[in-house]
């Protein structure tokens, strides 16, 4: 069973968790927000359109070390046998759990990146009627409703009350290894929604066949960085314009970390996927 996956969290540069939101195939759901992270790092975006949606759900806002105990609470609670997957459209939320968590998901859970499994029109047309775009739970009822047709659909009955204590491969992968991947930089198409991914013994981006030439060229000028605990990387001033503007502005937050002397940075996944995006197949 599919457990969508989605974070709120601080900045781009300076990155810290607002709020995790889980939604399970059969409408089960947890939400929680932190009351302890550090407001002045939020971005303007943040700023203008995340905190104002905080607070919906009365008793959900607690101390980062109340939630990451409920939530490795709910989690547990989860039966092995439903083999549960936790699926998320973006790798820096899975980082950013498994950072409160302090550790990989209990036993028996999977976690894959489903972005380019989404139904984007049916993902929009719930925001069009439900709102709520950029609000961890609402994005995680979104994800769940844009793949509906095709994990769901013949027996979800609606979206169940608020609960909690209220390819990539052609399969998903274990938190175990997924965790492994994160520690050693690697941004498989199974980690991070990317069109490529880095070759751990020569640290070569490898690309895909489809993708266009300009976007060939701007993607291999790039260096991708790696440091110790941290998935690869790009330096935002290593991109040439007009890309590096345009990117940023689509860029709207990321979960990459602040990084000691590098500047601007963005994950080496989203760099990458941006390009595919901005360079379509025609």
């Amino acid at each position: 069973m599919r457990y969508f996956l989605d974070t709120e969290f601080t900045a781009f540069d300076a990155c810290q968790l607002i709020s995790v939101a889980i939604v399970s195939q059969d409408g089960n759901e947890f939400y929680g927000e932190c009351s302890d992270f550090e407001r002045p790092l939020c971005s303007d975006f943040v700023r203008e359109t995340v905190l104002p949606q905080l607070g919906q759900f009365a008793g959900r806002s607690m101390p980062s070390a109340q939630l990451r105990s409920e939530l490795q609470a709910w989690l547990e609670a989860v039966p092995v046998a439903a083999e549960p997957v936790l699926s998320f459209d973006f790798s820096g939320d899975f980082e950013l759990v498994c950072h409160l968590l302090g550790a990989s998901l209990p036993h028996g859970w999977k976690a894959e990146n489903i972005e380019t499994q989404l139904d984007t029109t049916r993902r929009a047309a719930y925001f069009d009627q439900h709102g709520g775009e950029h609000h961890a739970l609402h994005d995680a009822r979104a994800n769940r409703y844009a793949m509906e047709d095709e994990h769901a659909r013949s027996t979800i009955a609606g979206v169940a009350a608020l609960k909690g204590i209220i390819r990539k491969p052609e399969q998903a992968v274990s938190t175990d290894d997924m965790r492994e991947a994160v520690a050693q930089h690697i941004k498989g198409e199974w980690m991070g929604g990317l069109p490529g991914f880095m070759d751990e013994a020569s640290r070569d981006q490898l690309l895909p066949d489809d993708l266009l030439p300009e976007a060939r060229v701007q993607l291999q000028s790039v260096p991708v960085k790696v440091r110790e605990g941290l998935s690869s990387y790009v330096r935002l001033t290593d991109i040439p314009q007009p890309w590096r503007d345009r990117f940023r502005t689509a860029l709207r937050g990321s979960g990459c970390p602040a990084i000691d002397g590098e500047g601007e940075c963005a994950y080496e996944g989203d760099w990458s996927d941006w390009l595919q995006r901005a360079f379509p197949r025609g």
